[in-house]
Order: C-alpha cells, then structure tokens, then sequence
C-alpha cells in the first residue's frame, strides 16, 4: 500500500519557505549559544589580538630594518660610484701628466745629444723644432726656422743621430726639408773605413739603395757619412751602417723620429741669423 497517497505533494514555494524557518532557527540557536559562551571566549580572542599585533610589529621591524639596509646598500654603492669616477679622472690626469713628462724627457734628451754633436768646419748650427712631417708624392719637414734665422737652400738638416735631409724651400721663419728617404732624395757619401764613395738614392722606403758604387765592399762593417760639397753641403754628417745583403743603408736618423733638428749652414756674414729663434 503506497503511503504517499495519503499526504499531498507540497508545492515548491511552500517547501523553500520551510527551508528557510529552518535555517533561521538554526542561525538564531547558534547566535545564542555564541552569546552564552562568549565571556569565556574573550581571553582567546584577546591573546590572538595580540599575537596578531605582535606579528605586525616584527613584521614591520623587518621591513624596516631590510629597506633601511638597502638604502644604506645603495648610498654606498652610489658613494662608490662616485668615488670611483673621481679616482679615473685623477687616473687619466695622471696618465696624461705622466705622457707629458716622458715627451719632455725625451725632447731633453734630444736636445743634449744635438748639443752634443760636432760641427764641420766652416759651418754654424742653427736649432730647429720639427713642426710636421707630410708623407705623399714628396717625404718633407717643416722647421721654424728661416731666412731670418739665416736658413739657406741646400742645407744640411741633422737630427741627434744623424741626416735627416736638406731644405728645398725657405721663407723668412719656416723652410721646407726633403727627408733622405724621399724618392728624389740622392745625397753622396762616403763610406767608412773602405773610403769607397757611392750615392744614396731613397725610395719612399725605410732603407736608402746605394747607387754608383764603384768598386765592391769588403768584408767588415762599413758607416756611411755625407761628401762634402764645398760652401753647400758639409763632410762628414753620419748616415747610417751599411747592409752588406741588401747594398743598402738604413739611416740612423730615422730610427727614432726626433722632434728637434739642427740646420747646418755655411758660417759666412750674410748667412748669419738676424734674429734669435
């Protein structure tokens, strides 16, 4: 027998109004019983307040102390920075300073070795600074030095080492000198001890080809110096050592460039210097 038959089917809305007297009983029971316990609940609710607080308070002792370690961190990374930027500009001034000592050492000893050298007779030295050295169609110096000074066409340029070339052009404070490895460059020489004389003729190269040589060099160290041309072109200036593989001279000059050059000119009245360099 089918006891459903009995009790009619209660319809939706009435079954939800029930779940919800049912709920609300429940919630206002618990909200009781939460009331009657709630005095011995205080103290638990106290001591997790301040746990809580104790918690917020290490946690932003933490926060403190690690931002206050970074910004401490980065002050002094900043210091560094700045210190070191400092010290690479003190290091470059340095450097820069140390350059110019080592040019003024090595132009003082330019200038002692040029003191040192010994003058042809019947010819003066006139000092000269090297302004500039141009390499193309023609291998040249610029003096500053002139005809005021008492610079004349053809003269000797000698460096502390030896020749450097002679003045093709010369105006009143500067003239103009074709270097020795010049491809038009051809200056006679005389080669020491053999006596053999030749004529050194550049090629734009390091080394000067020696040309019209007569006779064969014997078997022993041979130094070129310069043949006289009487009232132009003094005797005796060194050249360079011979290279007995290639018949060549490699001028001694050059091996180092100089910065100061003497001019070596005839010692006659009217080629006296007018005014002081």
């Amino acid at each position: 027998m089918d006891r459903s038959s009995n009790h009619p089917a209660l319809p939706p809305t009435a079954v939800a109004s029930r779940r919800r007297q049912v709920f609300l009983s429940l919630l206002v029971g618990g909200i009781g019983i939460g009331l009657l316990y709630l005095p011995a609940l205080a103290p638990f609710v106290e001591e997790v307040r301040l746990k809580a607080l104790d918690l917020k308070e290490a946690a932003l002792q933490a926060y403190h102390t690690q931002f206050t370690e970074r910004f401490l961190a980065s002050t002094e990374a900043n210091n560094l920075r700045k210190r070191i930027a400092f010290l690479e500009t003190e290091l470059m001034a340095a450097q820069l300073e140390t350059k110019r000592a080592h040019a003024f050492l090595h132009e003082n000893e330019e200038l002692r070795r040029l003191l040192k050298l010994s003058i042809p007779p019947g010819f003066i030295a006139i000092g000269a600074r090297i302004l500039m050295e141009t390499e193309g169609q023609r291998r040249t110096l610029l003096l500053n030095i002139g005809t005021d000074h008492g610079v004349c066409q053809d003269a000797a340029v000698v460096g502390p080492e030896g020749l450097l070339g002679r003045v093709i052009r010369v105006g009143g404070r500067w003239s103009q000198a074709l270097c020795v490895t010049d491809g038009t460059s051809r200056i006679p020489v005389c080669f020491h001890p053999s006596g053999i004389r030749a004529v050194l003729v550049g090629d734009f190269s390091p080394m000067l080809r020696v040309d019209l040589v007569q006779e064969p060099f014997p078997d022993i160290p041979q130094e070129a110096v310069t043949s006289e041309i009487p009232g132009v072109f003094p005797g005796g200036i060194p050249v360079g050592p011979l290279d007995p593989s290639s018949t060549s001279v490699n001028p001694a000059a050059f091996r180092r460039f100089p910065t100061h050059a003497c001019v070596l000119i005839p010692s006659t009245e009217k080629n006296r210097p007018r005014v002081h360099p």
